[in-house]
């Protein structure tokens, strides 16, 4: 299923919250692996984004911090530190148990930094 900007889904809203927004998610090993972190922790939200958080910072980690290709370039070292701090807990979950949004200034904070940097994900 690729991603819904309704967020009608908790998918779609940790997906939101990572910047995984691509009609392919950006996850080592897919959507399935939200699913997944979701069907093993149904109730906290919070807790998967910060979960999914630290697999998508250790895996992207390891890769190239730089990619180029037809003018065309992908740097994932501020995606990497913008995962690490919210896997560690210091960029809160921005949504409530609801779906809504409820404290989203450290996410944005970090996407300005990520947005900044970046070209083209």
């Amino acid at each position: 299923m690729a991603f819904s900007a309704t967020l009608a889904t908790a998918t779609d809203r940790i997906r939101l919250a990572l910047g995984d927004t691509g009609a392919t998610s950006i996850m080592p090993g897919g959507e399935a692996v939200y699913t997944s972190l979701l069907a093993a922790s149904p109730l906290d939200e919070g807790a998967v984004y910060r979960v999914a958080a630290s697999v998508l910072a250790n895996y992207y980690a390891s890769q190239p911090s730089s990619v180029g290709s037809s003018g065309e370039s992908v740097s994932w070292g501020p995606r990497v530190e913008h995962w690490r701090l919210v896997a560690t807990g210091r960029i809160p979950y921005p949504f409530s148990a609801d779906g809504t949004a409820i404290d989203a200034s450290g996410f944005a904070a970090g996407l300005i930094g990520i947005s900044s940097q970046e070209t083209n994900v």
